[in-house]
């Protein structure tokens, strides 16, 4: 379609706040802005999920497209992703996101916030917060250099303190201390 487009990747359940990106969506249609959103995920929220989709007029620009079993094709696809989750572990799609280059938004929640260095690597905005979801939202859309910067130090940060080697020494690390 040409427009930009922003995507989730979840369990589709309350806690992923996904109805707070729907409403983020709505207004920024309102302000002019049109995105198409990809929704990832199956779960017992879809049904009113697509419901609300439909009453905020968002029909022709979110996509729930299921489960998939490759997300990274479609996070690579990504301009924004977002997370907009009330709590998280270590959000696996944060880290594919900035190791594919993407800008994220997340929930300013632990696990998410651990991961994205606000201003540098995405943004961060207060849970449940819709004006500031939005308000990020709107000023990635409008940079695109912003994103490209975001992303590329959202990919060296995966990539210099996330590998495999770094999680092994983290653990070997903790273990040591705990056998000490």
């Amino acid at each position: 379609t040409g427009r930009p487009l922003i995507g989730t990747v979840g369990q589709l359940t309350a806690r992923k706040g996904i109805p707070d990106l729907l409403q983020a969506l709505a207004e920024l249609r309102q302000a002019g802005i049109v995105a198409d959103c990809v929704i990832l995920g199956e779960g017992p929220q879809r049904k009113e999920l697509e419901a609300i989709s439909e009453r905020l007029g968002l029909g022709g620009q979110v996509h729930f497209v299921g489960f998939q079993a490759q997300p990274l094709a479609w996070v690579q696809a990504m301009d924004v992703c977002v997370l907009c989750s009330s709590k998280e572990g270590l959000p696996r799609v944060v880290l594919e996101a900035m190791l594919a280059g993407k800008p994220v938004v997340g929930s300013d929640v632990t696990g998410t916030r651990e991961l994205i260095v606000h201003e540098e690597t995405g943004l961060l905005y207060a849970f449940g917060d819709i004006s500031a979801l939005t308000a990020a939202l709107r000023r990635l859309l409008a940079d695109a250099p912003l994103r490209a910067r975001m992303g590329a130090a959202g990919r060296a940060r995966v990539a210099d303190g996330f590998s495999i080697e770094a999680y092994v020494a983290g653990v070997t690390t903790v273990l040591d201390e705990a056998l000490a």
